[in-house]
């Protein structure tokens, strides 16, 4: 009943601050750039329960500016998912997550951990007002972890393949690793994350699949998830939807 409960929790939460994983960013784009995913998630619990949900997300460069010194950006990072059917409890009006944090531009980067390097951090769900994020890499507060952590556990570089975006076809290296997590739910998380890569991406990712299985520390349940990405737009104007949260 526990995994039942935080299933859309750990759908947009995926991770916790002790995740290392590259993720969807492996290279820092001029400020004001794009990227907008459609992505496809299938949960199964149990034997028995099961849901999917479709949605999209946009990771955005939404401003520039210097804190002690260094050079930081502002990056936001946007979910919208909506239920497509299933026996897990999910809102009928689906759900959109904003995230939005400052980090010193160094730390933006393939092989780095920004979570560990935010100046501030901001936090907006549904039509609520933003709210000041204390801990950015914690699982309460949406998908951060997951997409702008550290280097992936026992990487290794995948052959080049053919990737359809909204790039047009591509032929895209790729990277695959596993990633061993403990939750703060009671719950650990083992995955595994498989990524193609193109220098001509905003952040140098056209797609990724991340298959993941939770497991309840006493054993009394067990969740898997499948997410699917792909790159459908890119962009170079890209404005906070959150301005005022600075």
């Amino acid at each position: 009943m526990r995994l039942a409960c935080s299933a859309v929790v750990v759908l947009l939460g995926l991770a916790v601050c002790e995740a290392r994983a590259d993720g969807m960013l492996y290279k820092l784009p001029k400020d004001g750039a794009s990227a907008t995913f459609e992505f496809d998630a299938a949960i199964k619990m149990d034997a028995d329960k099961q849901m999917r949900m479709k949605g999209t997300m946009r990771m955005a460069s939404v401003g520039r500016t210097t804190e002690d010194g260094q050079p930081c950006r502002w990056i936001e990072v946007t979910f919208e998912a909506k239920a497509e059917g299933g026996d897990l409890p999910a809102p009928k009006e689906g759900i959109k997550e904003i995230a939005k944090i400052l980090v010193p531009e160094k730390f933006l980067a393939k092989g780095q951990s920004p979570l560990e390097h935010v100046v501030r951090a901001w936090r907006q769900t549904g039509k609520g007002q933003p709210r000041e994020m204390k801990d950015a890499a914690n699982i309460d507060n949406g998908p951060l972890p997951v997409l702008l952590a550290g280097p992936l556990k026992d990487a290794k570089a995948l052959e080049k393949a053919e990737v359809e975006s909204k790039l047009g076809k591509l032929a895209c290296e790729g990277q695959s690793g596993n990633l061993e997590l403990k939750g703060n739910r009671d719950m650990v998380f083992k995955a595994r994350l498989e990524t193609r890569l193109h220098d001509d991406a905003p952040f140098g990712v056209v797609g990724s699949r991340w298959t993941m299985e939770v497991t309840e520390k006493d054993g009394q349940g067990s969740m898997k998830m499948d997410w699917n990405l792909k790159l459908i737009d890119v962009g170079d104007k890209a404005t906070s939807e959150i301005p005022d949260a600075k």
